[in-house]
């Protein structure tokens, strides 16, 4: 199966943007859409990336050692 998160970590959010960004200002209609989905594609996984993250942050619980 493949390790998406590994491939995230490789390519990353930002240059994703930059790549659907340079794509969709070329001016063919097949690149500017290829680079709106990619800029949609990057916003939506940095957008679910820090919604997971927060909740970790604010939950006291998770960092806290348990003990029986």
């Amino acid at each position: 199966m493949v390790d998406w998160k590994k491939y995230w970590g490789a390519i990353g959010v930002v240059e994703l943007l930059v790549i659907g960004a340079v794509l969709f200002f070329f001016p063919e209609p097949a690149t500017s859409f290829v680079g709106m989905v990619l800029i949609l594609i990057a916003a939506i996984t940095w957008l679910a990336g820090w919604y997971g993250t927060s909740d970790r942050e604010t939950d006291p619980e998770a960092d806290a050692e348990r003990t029986y």
